[in-house]
């Protein structure tokens, strides 16, 4: 008995010693942290990369704020060289347990806090908050948006006239994309094609911008349904535009081709080439493409895309978030986080000038900052293109519910989740394509596929709810 006692305070002790160290291996700035009204602003500094300005100019607005009202400041910032993710998130978990804690970090980092939140309407900024980033989980600082463009000979060529809609979506893109193959565009298959033709599908089956708090990722009988038709729908358009056959397009998944760009076989026309480049809303508040003529020439020729998918990553760059845990016994943590997002619209804005953010709070004074009127049109000094494409800008993000709603989703949405689920949908492809195939891996192709085939609905089926059994695992 007393030798099993020894083994327990023996445990103890170690996971005492394991805990200290722990703590000690973040960066804390405190002036007394002993406090239970003490506020703890935590920031993951992995995520920032070259958005350090950012971070250390919100630490000095949050030091000067809280000395000059008499508030006790606790600043945790947190490196990957000096602690792990995984302990860096638990000592962060178990700290918010003492309340008043404030966490700058992606949103997709916050996932396991999801309902523990606090009441963001106290916020006085809140009301000024657009519409699509109210009732969620934590407030975006900034959007950093990334543009690509189309160059509208194709769409002339097919025409399609995009005249009225200088700027889209990237819903609006595959869609596009989708309406020329229609039409007798004939793309050359590359491994970025493959995918923006999963994502059409998985965008009309409601699975492009997916998280783990999604409450459609709790229903298995529609995320079965809106599976087995983003599937379905893939072999379909093989068979169609592809010739049915996947040998050449197994080859591209496994070894990806150089350049993402987008090319027509049968008109000879790019429909997107890799230049992309990125929205400005900071100092003269224009897109920086226009003031750099040598990577977008006659921007008036082009049809901008507001796009998700950057080269070589899921997503765009999405920027920081405010995170605060619902535990409070200190009302003045509204005031400084209130504080930190006045401030910083404006120093995302101007002073972190290696990226371009639009905000998400849209107060009289930041419209006057950005030269807006109360319409969201562009007031300041700009040519009839430049204004064109400005405005129309501003209206898909703050005007246009849909289209707000849209980039909104794709902000709070999981990018592991949704590459899992464009691997998942490769993967059964290539399967029944084996399965269609007269040699197991060889002559792979969907020439044979008949969505009313009982052997195939049976072979999806069982995939799917295998899929969504690690999925449901992964996500808990």
């Amino acid at each position: 008995m007393k030798k099993r006692c020894y083994h327990i305070n023996l445990i103890l002790v170690i996971l005492l010693f394991t805990l200290l160290l722990t703590f000690s291996a973040c960066d804390i700035e405190s002036k007394n942290k002993n406090s239970r009204d003490t506020i703890q602003l935590w920031c993951n500094l992995d995520w920032i990369h070259n958005e350090e300005k950012l971070f250390y100019t919100i630490e000095k607005y949050a030091k000067d704020y809280c000395e000059k009202n008499n508030i006790s400041l606790e600043i945790v910032k947190f490196d990957e060289k000096i602690l792990s993710y995984e302990d860096y998130v638990f000592k962060r978990n178990l700290a918010a347990e003492s309340g008043n804690m404030i966490i700058l970090d992606q949103a997709s980092n916050l996932s396991d806090l999801v309902k523990s939140h606090a009441d963001y309407t106290k916020l006085k900024i809140y009301d000024s908050l657009l519409s699509p980033y109210k009732n969620r989980f934590v407030i975006p600082i900034g959007r950093l948006l990334k543009s690509s463009f189309i160059d509208n000979a194709i769409l002339d060529y097919y025409k399609i006239d995009t005249s009225e809609k200088s700027v889209i979506t990237y819903a609006d893109y595959l869609g596009i994309k989708q309406e020329l193959k229609k039409r007798g565009a004939k793309f050359e298959l590359k491994n970025e094609d493959f995918y923006e033709t999963v994502r059409f599908y998985l965008n009309l089956n409601g699975l492009l911008y997916v998280n783990s708090h999604d409450d459609f990722l709790k229903d298995n009988n529609k995320l079965e349904e809106a599976l087995k038709k983003s599937i379905f729908g893939m072999c379909e358009d093989i068979v169609l535009y592809d010739d049915a056959k996947l040998e050449e397009l197994v080859k591209i998944i496994k070894f990806p081709s150089k350049g993402l760009e987008t090319y027509d076989t049968n008109s000879g026309l790019y429909l997107k080439k890799v230049q992309n480049c990125e929205f400005s809303f900071s100092y003269p508040y224009k897109p920086s493409w226009f003031t750099n003529t040598a990577r977008i020439d006659n921007p008036s020729n082009k049809t901008f895309i507001i796009d998700y998918f950057g080269v070589n990553e899921l997503f765009t760059k999405n920027g920081a978030s405010i995170f605060i845990y619902k535990k409070i016994t200190n009302e003045k943590i509204y005031d400084l986080a209130n504080y930190i997002l006045n401030q910083s619209i404006y120093i995302y804005s101007s002073e972190s000038n290696s990226m371009t953010s639009a905000p998400v709070i849209y107060s009289e004074n930041v419209l006057n900052e950005l030269k807006l009127n109360n319409n969201f049109e562009y007031i300041g000094e700009a040519s009839e293109v430049e204004k064109k494409v400005i405005d129309a800008t501003y209206n898909i993000f703050a005007k246009d519910e849909v289209k707000s709603k849209e980039i909104a989703d794709a902000y709070f949405s999981d990018k592991i989740i949704v590459r899992n689920i464009e691997f998942f949908i490769y993967d059964t492809i290539y399967e029944i394509a084996e399965k269609l195939s007269e040699y197991s891996g060889k002559n792979l192709s969907l020439e044979k596929f008949d969505s009313k085939d009982e052997k195939i609905n049976t072979l999806v089926d069982k995939k799917i709810e295998e899929f969504i059994k690690q999925l449901i695992l992964k996500i808990n």
